[in-house]
């Protein structure tokens, strides 16, 4: 007898809301919707002017709030998603007219719930 199991499609259909939800509070600037998805641990890194840089979540936080960062509506394109048990990484485009990312979640299932724990990404302004 062949066991199929719906736990892995169940678990990418809850990765890509919890992307599509962090993708919107940043576009919406809600640091509510952020704390949703976004471990307490949190961070993400990109490699600006002054080398490698790391962007705790208490800084991204302050940065939405201020307005500084967000605020504009993005295109999303979850590319792929591996998963492993409760870890999982998703290959991720955002866009707009203004600025294309491309970024590398880290997710891990903390009590019952993907968080993101980790952004590495890639930004092109224009």
């Amino acid at each position: 007898m062949t066991m199929i199991s719906t736990a892995p499609s169940k678990d990418k259909t809850k990765i890509k809301a919890t992307i599509q939800q962090f993708v919107q509070g940043a576009d919406s600037q809600d640091s509510n919707s952020l704390a949703a998805v976004l471990h307490p641990e949190s961070q993400q890194y990109y490699v600006g002017q002054e080398g490698l840089v790391r962007l705790p979540r208490t800084t991204y936080f302050n940065l939405i709030d201020q307005k500084k960062i967000g605020g504009t509506p993005r295109e999303l394109d979850i590319e792929s998603i591996d998963l492993n048990g409760n870890l999982a990484v998703a290959r991720v485009k955002i866009w707009n007219d203004n600025a294309r990312f491309e970024n590398y979640f880290s997710l891990m299932k903390v009590e019952d719930e993907w968080q993101i724990i980790s952004i590495i990404l890639h930004m092109e302004v224009g």
